[in-house]
């Protein structure tokens, strides 16, 4: 026998398995050759190209279905690349969303060998910025190649919600590993809303004391959001209008009007900046994803504290609110039944100081607007104590909050 039978072993067990639907195998034969000369410029970005980094290649060469001469004509490409194939390369990914994942597969192309050089780094960068990827989305991208790696998968969760990254460029990451895509999502609900927040907590602009302050929802989450809605079959494009199936009243939205472009060849939306988005169909559409019902838990972590807590309150009859403390200017706040209000005083009298608000109506927890009467029997609007308004999302990012 002129063979180690050991050796047959470590050679047959050394290279992982391929991904099980990888999306780029969904590309035609042309951009899956791009593709991957895009990442033979990453294997090569240091000079040198290490044996670990050919393995992950043919990983991916397997996972596409592509012969394994593939290799060798990435290592070529590698040593000598030609300026109209990296001009077609990003001509063929620039704005697509897919450019997510070869992101990720290039992050891992720059980990193979235990090593990351200041030249991959560089040259990674470099290739996302001319991808047009938002330095947001790079950065959620780098975020999930770490719990991925760490094998997080709680943490990895939120990117594979619909709000941050394109969860089907992802997926094929979690089959890999063996875990079951429905099964964590149904697990990480709450992590997943309470890890958005956190998204939206760290955009929140610096205020002082006495200064109104509001979330700020921009592109780098509304892209994914959107983007995943379309891939869906849940949203529409058609001359630069968005619908949303079955939601008549979204309506249509004029992509121009927030800042958006709409890729006809790639049925893709892009930003060429990280634009603020103010529309209110845009912000309805995103906590109704998002599921988020608890407005005192999203002032909590939106707010870290600085925004005095609501009284508490209860009704009394069908017009009367019972405060368990008194209004005060500096804690204009009030909760009944979860629902969070703000009360402002009117032009010639006030409820400061005051444990009991009588309304001009019948309670009802879909308003938006309470009167305040003078007193329980007092019909004349004249002599309103100021009037109540509810802060639910509209309100919040239209008009913000007050922080102490």
């Amino acid at each position: 026998m002129d063979f180690d039978i050991l050796d047959v072993i470590e050679d047959a067990t050394k290279e992982a398995d391929a991904f099980e639907n990888h999306p780029v195998r969904e590309l035609n034969m042309e951009e899956q050759v791009l593709y991957l000369n895009g990442l033979a410029l990453v294997m090569n970005a240091d000079g040198h190209i290490d044996d670990s980094e050919k393995e992950y290649t043919r990983i991916l060469i397997k996972s596409i279905g592509l012969d394994e001469s593939s290799l060798d004509d990435m290592v070529n490409f590698a040593n000598a690349p030609d300026k109209d194939t990296v001009q077609a390369f990003f001509r063929t990914f620039r704005r697509r969303p897919i450019a997510q994942l070869f992101l990720f597969d290039a992050l891992m192309m720059t980990r193979r060998d235990g090593k990351v050089e200041d030249k991959e780094v560089a040259v990674v960068n470099k290739i996302a910025d001319q991808l047009e990827i938002l330095k947001g989305t790079q950065q959620d991208i780098f975020d999930l190649f770490c719990h991925i790696k760490n094998r997080n998968w709680q943490e990895s969760a939120l990117y594979f919600s619909s709000h941050l990254l394109n969860p089907e460029h992802f997926k094929h990451l979690l089959a890999y590993h063996e875990v079951e895509f429905d099964e964590l999502m149904a697990e990480t609900t709450d992590i997943r809303r309470i890890r958005l927040l956190d998204v939206l907590k760290n955009k929140m602009p610096k205020a002082e004391a006495g200064e109104n302050v509001k979330p700020k929802l921009d592109a780098e989450i509304v892209l994914p959001m959107l983007q995943a809605e379309v891939d869906r079959g849940n949203a529409l494009v058609v001359n630069n209008q968005l619908t949303i199936k079955d939601d008549d009243r979204f309506g249509e939205l004029d992509l121009a009007s927030i800042g958006f472009e709409w890729g006809k060849e790639t049925l893709s939306f892009y930003s060429k900046e990280n634009i603020e988005i103010s529309s209110l169909k845009i912000i309805q559409k995103f906590t109704e994803l998002l599921n988020l019902n608890n407005m005192l838990d999203v002032i909590n972590i939106l707010y870290l504290g600085k925004v005095k807590a609501p009284i508490q309150s209860g009704l009394d009859g069908e017009r009367t609110i019972k405060l368990k403390s008194k209004i005060l200017e500096t804690t204009p706040f009030i909760e009944v039944g979860g629902i969070v209000f703000e009360y402002f005083k009117g032009n010639s009298f006030d409820s400061y100081n005051d444990t009991q608000l009588f309304l001009n109506r019948e309670w009802n927890a879909d308003l938006k607007k309470i009167i305040l009467d003078y007193s329980r029997t007092d019909n004349n609007h004249h002599y309103s104590k100021g009037y109540l308004i509810k802060v639910d999302f509209e309100y919040l990012f239209s008009k913000g909050l007050k922080v102490s």
